[in-house]
């Protein structure tokens, strides 16, 4: 068993999406970083991972939606049908996890959501992706074409961002589905690895250490698409060369879940 991560397709930097900075976002070189959203498979299963890049956030700003392969594909099609319009409202899906207390070192019973994944359509009409979760700051992950590529009529003008947004998210979850598919086959893990993984964790938290967290395959720094601007403007946004399946825009402004969960930062 390896515990060496090796690098494969979801690691392609042009696969990340970007949004626009939120509001107290850190500062990097007198400008505001942007939120970033990245894929990765962890163990067999996929998940998804934002880093808000917001000032004091929680977890050093990182939002995880770790969900089973079922789950992904369901994101992938919720993309489809709002890109298609067969749905016209939001639509999420819960990630729920175990509760680790750090100090009695015990799970909670039952899982809890610890995030929702939800994909949706802006103010403006364009699909967008995003990792909501309880009092944390809200990113929408807009997909548009990135600096390098439009979308044009017959005529030679451009195309609405609307209409050009759902194109680029079918074109985002008919890629991303099917890269996943391959990392899932490639860098399987038995269960006995995984079982073998677990017992080292145990042994390493009650010895005081870190915890063993090796990962397998592509881990948690995983990249795709960068968020766009309107009408396919680069815009307001740092990020440097695009290109490829890229968005640039996002969503601004903070929120979260309520007390409850039932409330959406939109």
């Amino acid at each position: 068993m390896s515990d060496a991560a090796k690098g494969n397709a979801l690691k392609e930097r042009k696969l990340k999406l970007q949004a626009d900075p939120l509001d107290n976002a850190q500062q990097r070189n007198g400008r505001s970083m942007a939120p970033t959203l990245t894929v990765a498979v962890v163990d067999n299963q996929p998940r998804f991972t934002v880093y808000t890049n917001v000032e004091g956030d929680k977890q050093n700003g990182k939002i995880e939606g770790n969900m089973d392969s079922y789950a992904f594909y369901a994101v992938m099609e919720a993309i489809r049908r709002v890109a298609r319009k067969e749905v016209t409202h939001s639509l999420l899906i819960p990630n729920k996890g175990f509760f680790f207390d750090p100090q009695t070192k015990k799970r909670s019973e039952q899982p809890i959501v610890k995030s929702k994944t939800v994909v949706g359509r802006d103010e403006q009409g364009r699909v967008f992706i995003g990792l909501a979760a309880k009092g944390r700051p809200f990113a929408k992950f807009i997909f548009s074409p990135g600096e390098y590529h439009g979308m044009e009529d017959e005529n030679g003008k451009p195309v609405s961002a609307e209409l050009s947004s759902s194109f680029w998210a079918m074109a985002f979850a008919n890629l991303l589905e099917k890269m996943v598919a391959a990392v899932l086959v490639d860098e399987f893990v038995s269960q006995e690895e995984l079982d073998a993984k677990r017992e080292a964790n145990k042994q390493n938290n009650r010895g005081g250490g870190g915890g063993g967290n090796y990962q397998r395959g592509n881990g948690g720094g995983n990249n795709y698409q960068r968020g766009g601007n309107n009408n396919y403007q680069r815009g307001g946004n740092s990020g440097g060369g695009n290109g490829g399946y890229e968005s640039r825009n996002g969503g601004n402004g903070g929120g979260g879940f309520s007390e409850d969960g039932d409330d959406m930062p939109f």
